[in-house]
């Protein structure tokens, strides 16, 4: 009886062993993933500093500083930009200065749009409604300046006298009778190019000048200390000669940077490039690579690149922390080894269900010493990745 229970218990292990055996090799045999869109980049860190053409613009004399213009306001060549008036100015003087300015641009940009809006009945019911709305939302505000804009219009349109020439010119005259009451001499600053306007320099506007590009070098640039937030000069009593605000060029900017010569060294002058910038919570844009320089004996280049994309951080950064990424590609990431090859084309086994599906595909990107490759679906490719629940990778 006993031989009889050892020989059905050993049956039975034997059994047992046989299933987890068949069980595991199963599970072993095949080896999926879900399909994810994945990015791969060839990029390189890169250190440096933005340069842009900028004409800074000085204190003839010592003075006070004023400009009815906004950091970041887009001038033309030859407008106006800021004034320095010979002595110390006080706030409350300014700020008359300032909401005289305001009434001025508001009356001429009343005209110009004047000029160019021809009535019917229904429009002008329709721009009556508007003013008065804007007259309620206004004094909810309390913008005394605002009402009486709006106002002027109103009664302008229900008298049918919409001109603003006289009002343009008593604010004027109003504004001329404020600077008199100063009793100082004043210099006024006018661009001589188009841009933007800003009231903060760094003191590295001519060291940093695209006319420049061919003459730095690695060394020179990684020895340049990153400047410190300069303050807005609005406002203040500047002495002569000192830096009053700039106009910088908003069509054009570079970025001169250092890196390692093997990270770069599938660039080539020329090339299109995504930048990255670290240091302006990774916003990006992109460029094109001006010059990349031969490598010091530390094996660092120098690389210029060139963009024409409007870029707020190039107008308002000078030290540039960034990727240049070089190379990008989006698709579904799969060992290399499930990327089958038949008549020269490629292809990988989806799973949907029980149901295997033979996906063919374009091999975006291959990394054999990574042992991985990013692959996309061929355009004509019956059985899309995108609709597969798992990609197989091994068997």
């Amino acid at each position: 009886m006993k031989k009889i229970f050892m020989t059905v218990f050993c049956v039975v292990i034997a059994a047992i062993a046989i299933i987890a055996i068949r069980y595991v090799s199963v599970i072993s045999m095949t080896n999926t993933i879900n399909p994810e869109l994945t990015t791969e980049e060839r990029a390189a860190a890169a250190n440096g500093f933005i340069m842009r053409e900028e004409h800074v613009f000085t204190a003839q004399t010592a003075g006070t500083v004023y400009s009815s213009l906004s950091e970041g306001d887009r001038v033309s060549k030859d407008a106006y930009v800021a004034t320095v008036y010979n002595g110390e100015v006080s706030s409350d003087k300014l700020k008359e200065l300032g909401n005289l300015d305001k009434k001025i641009i508001q009356a001429v940009s009343d005209e110009r749009k004047k000029s160019y809006y021809t009535y019917d009945d229904s429009s002008v019911e329709g721009e009556i409604a508007s003013l008065e709305s804007q007259i309620i939302t206004a004094a909810a505000e309390n913008d005394i300046s605002k009402i009486s804009a709006y106002k002027a219009r109103l009664n302008g349109i229900r008298t049918g006298d919409e001109t603003y020439e006289e009002a343009v010119g008593q604010l004027t005259l109003e504004r001329q009778a404020a600077e008199e009451q100063m009793g100082m001499t004043k210099s006024d600053i006018f661009t001589d190019m188009t841009g933007v306007f800003t009231t903060y320099t760094d003191g590295l506007e001519s060291i940093l000048n695209p006319s420049l590009t061919g003459q730095y070098t690695v060394e020179m640039i990684e020895g340049m200390q990153a400047p410190e937030k300069s303050d807005s000069t609005m406002g203040k009593l500047v002495p002569a000669g000192s830096a009053v605000c700039k106009v910088v060029n908003n069509h054009v900017w570079y970025a001169v940077v250092t890196a390692n010569q093997e990270s770069v060294a599938s660039c080539e002058e020329g090339d299109e490039v995504k930048l990255r910038f670290k240091n302006m919570a990774n916003a990006e844009t992109t460029g094109t690579i001006k010059e990349i320089s031969e490598p010091n004996p530390d094996g660092k280049v120098l690389m210029t690149i060139k963009s024409s994309v409007y870029f707020e951080g190039a107008f308002s950064y000078r030290v540039a922390d960034l990727d240049v990424i070089f190379e990008s590609y989006t698709g579904y990431k799969v060992p290399t080894h499930a990327v089958r090859t038949a008549d020269g084309k490629h292809s990988v086994i989806g799973e949907i269900g029980k149901k295997r599906y033979t996906c063919e595909c374009d091999v975006l990107y291959s990394d054999t010493d990574k042992g991985f490759a990013i692959v996309e679906s061929s355009k004509d490719a019956e059985n899309k990745l995108s609709q597969m629940e798992r990609i197989v990778v091994g068997e």
